[in-house]
């Protein structure tokens, strides 16, 4: 543990993360054990852990090394084409920036990256994938672990989450990422003639969710309707939080109106059974 911690303090990692490593070693054994005693482990469903400094934490060394590993993969797998990448994140501390990061180290691999530029649920980022024709997709998320936590999970070109056997070549490139500092590349690193990175903007988000709702709630709701509220939608940037509300309330008079219905079916055709019945 003691000689992993001395190779942070004397590698290429910011002035920041020195400090605290060293204040570990000097002050708190416990912690340092804790964050340097192994790798975080990049699994089938990615990365998960506690933010932090040390081999065994979130933090931008570590989250840089499974992005080069899954971008190595990526450039093997699809060999010859541009790949492009899509990112999200949601609200926990630190996602931003590990989702600016991984959007940045992808760039530097001369890949297409579509960022949003603010929070988004998983979904939309599964949605944009495959609308946007992508080969790959992270979002950073925990979902339900407590707020000392982050992860990172990979999705392939169907939107969903990577399975066999891609996500064990994944790890397998992974686990050749040797020194993590090394893939921890600013701005001024990137590419601009090979790469691209797009900012998904506000109103990129409501085409998408437009988009999304259109599919859900086709059976239900009139297509003259869906155009208006589209084009309603466009005209004006709603909130995340009105989008859903929106979503939800949407779905709820879409299938209370659906249930209504079945059951005035039904009572018709039990009123017209009893009436040929009395009849008789």
């Amino acid at each position: 543990v003691l000689k992993k911690a001395q190779a942070w303090l004397d590698g290429h990692y910011d002035e920041a993360t020195k400090k605290r490593v060293k204040y570990l070693m000097d002050n708190d054994m416990k912690e340092l054990v804790e964050s340097f005693y192994k790798d975080l482990e990049f699994g089938t469903g990615g990365l998960r852990g506690i933010m932090g400094v040390g081999t065994n934490r979130m933090n931008v060394y570590t989250v840089g090394a499974a992005t080069q590993g899954l971008s190595n993969y990526l450039k093997k797998n699809f060999a010859g084409e541009r790949v492009r990448v899509a990112v999200a994140h949601d609200s926990r501390n630190n996602s931003r920036m590990f989702a600016e990061h991984v959007a940045d180290i992808f760039a530097s691999n001369g890949f297409t990256v579509f960022l949003f530029d603010a929070l988004r649920p998983t979904p939309e980022l599964s949605f944009a994938i495959r609308e946007l024709k992508c080969h790959s997709g992270v979002v950073v998320t925990a979902s339900h672990n407590p707020k000392e936590y982050n992860g990172y999970k990979a999705y392939w070109t169907d939107g969903a989450q990577v399975t066999e056997p891609h996500d064990k070549n994944i790890i397998a490139e992974v686990e050749k990422i040797t020194d993590v500092a090394l893939n921890c590349k600013n701005d001024n690193e990137v590419p601009a003639k090979t790469a691209a990175l797009i900012l998904l903007n506000g109103l990129m988000s409501i085409v998408l969710f437009y988009r999304i709702l259109w599919r859900v709630l086709y059976h239900y709701v009139p297509s003259e309707v869906l155009a208006a509220i589209i084009t309603e939608g466009k005209k004006k940037e709603a909130s995340l939080i009105q989008d859903y509300w929106m979503c939800i309330i949407l779905a709820t008079a879409m299938r209370d109106s659906k249930m209504n219905m079945k059951k005035e079916e039904a009572d018709r055709i039990l009123l017209e059974q009893r009436t040929e019945k009395h009849g008789q």
